[in-house]
């Protein structure tokens, strides 16, 4: 069994999908929780939106390439909206990360993980208005038990000039 470290940054929006991602991985029998000087594997769900969150990311990428570069088979993977907004720029900016996982391809976290070798997962993100509803069941919960993030939106295309995160 994989022990996965799993940090996730930004906004409750990337909060409810790290639970998801977390719960695919639970349920693929990876253990969940390791300190990232223990893990199998790190995974790093990212924020890409504001310049203080990019830096963020990069910092705990660089940490978990540390924890890397001192221990071997540690896999380090991207997650969220940084390779969504980079692409694959991310493995020029961070030489060493295994993975990134884009936020629109959440359910490769899988295989991302358990994979091996270079795993790139980028849709091109679509207009709003054609994104399904999604289904916020199969969460590993991060939050208290008594509250939960519920999602309603996959972003807006309608780029208002107050807005400070547009998709």
């Amino acid at each position: 069994m994989k022990q996965i470290a799993f940090v996730c940054l930004g906004c409750s929006k990337n909060l409810v999908d790290g639970e998801k991602m977390l719960a695919q991985l639970a349920e693929a029998g990876c253990v969940v929780g390791a300190p990232m000087d223990q893990a199998d594997v790190i995974v790093i769900n990212t924020c890409g939106f504001l310049a203080a969150a990019r830096d963020e990311s990069h910092d705990y990428i660089a940490e978990a390439l540390a924890v890397k570069a001192k221990r071997e088979n540690v896999r380090v993977v991207v997650a969220g909206c940084l390779p969504s907004r980079d692409g694959e720029d991310i493995y020029h900016q961070a030489d060493g990360v295994d993975a990134i996982v884009g936020v629109n391809d959440r359910e490769a976290i899988v295989e991302a993980v358990l994979g091996d070798g270079i795993i790139t997962r980028l849709s091109e993100y679509p207009a709003a208005a054609s994104i399904p509803a999604a289904s916020d069941s199969g969460r590993f919960r991060l939050t208290d038990q008594h509250t939960a993030y519920l999602r309603i939106a996959e972003g807006c295309s309608q780029k208002c000039t107050f807005c400070t995160i547009p998709v």
